[in-house]
């Protein structure tokens, strides 16, 4: 049986994922505003976890707030656990493609059609490694922030 504070902190866990979930529905829905604040309730419970970072970045990046969809990519890949290096490399193509100016089609292609990189593993793998992100000193976290 579990404790309220593991009953807490599943909940709060479960609650993080569905707003993710919303927040990429919204997405896909063009309705960015929503997604964005979508997914700043997921970062609101969980301040240490990347994916929320990632998916505002490509909700601003839809919206073509550059500025904001930067910001949010450079806290993703710093947030983002060093033992899980293909993540950093999809958060690290995502920013290349930012910086660049192309399309978020290209991504969603590339990830799509790459069953060992598709979306559903980045959720899956972003959901796995949770409480790893969140219990890795910040200290040891990767430093790849880049300046313009």
């Amino acid at each position: 049986m579990l404790d309220n504070d593991e009953h807490g902190s599943n909940f709060q866990h479960l609650k993080h994922q569905l707003l993710l979930g919303l927040a990429k529905c919204k997405r896909k829905q063009n309705e960015l505003d929503a997604a964005i604040s979508a997914a700043s309730q997921a970062i609101e419970l969980s301040p240490n976890g990347f994916d929320g970072y990632f998916m505002r970045a490509r909700c601003y990046k839809d919206k073509g707030l550059q500025e904001d969809a930067q910001r949010n990519i450079e806290e993703a890949l710093r947030l983002a656990p060093i033992s899980s290096l293909e993540l950093i490399r999809i958060i690290l193509r995502f920013k290349e493609e930012l910086l660049s100016g192309t399309t978020e089609q290209s991504l969603s292609e590339s990830l799509s059609s790459r069953s060992d990189l598709g979306l559903s593993k980045l959720q899956s793998a972003s959901t796995d490694t949770m409480d790893q992100v969140s219990s890795i000193p910040s200290d040891s976290r990767l430093n790849l922030s880049v300046r313009l």
